[in-house]
């Protein structure tokens, strides 16, 4: 644990309670053990996650339940609009980059498709 908590930046106490349950990590937290162990977060949800594969229909969650990625970056929010439950299957995000930023990501898992819309602006 010390190991990770070094390579990972989340204190050991953190890492302790996620082990035994006491708590769930933030998608904040889960990054940092990800990029700590040099995998990307869809690797772990990969491995925790159920494969959701047999579904033939996707559903979008309301907005008062999506999920906000905190980044720490000033300049990029994240929303989840699709249950994380269906990650690995489908994803399906908003993101709001302001003028000047730039997002450096971990890369995909090999076969990923990935589509973006732009709604306003220009890249």
């Amino acid at each position: 644990m010390d190991y990770l908590a070094r390579v990972s930046g989340v204190s050991k106490s953190m890492l302790s309670q996620v082990e035994a349950e006491k708590t769930n990590p933030t998608l904040a937290t889960l990054g940092k053990v990800a990029q700590g162990l040099g995998l990307s977060i869809q690797h772990i949800l990969d491995l925790a996650l159920p494969n959701p594969s047999h579904q033939t229909s996707h559903t979008f969650t309301r907005s008062s339940d999506r999920v906000v990625l905190e980044v720490n970056k000033p300049g990029v929010h994240f929303s989840v609009l699709t249950p994380l439950s269906t990650a690995g299957d489908l994803e399906v995000y908003t993101l709001e980059i302001a003028p000047g930023t730039t997002l450096e990501s971990f890369a995909h898992l090999p076969g990923t498709r990935e589509a973006l819309t732009l709604i306003s602006g220009s890249l």
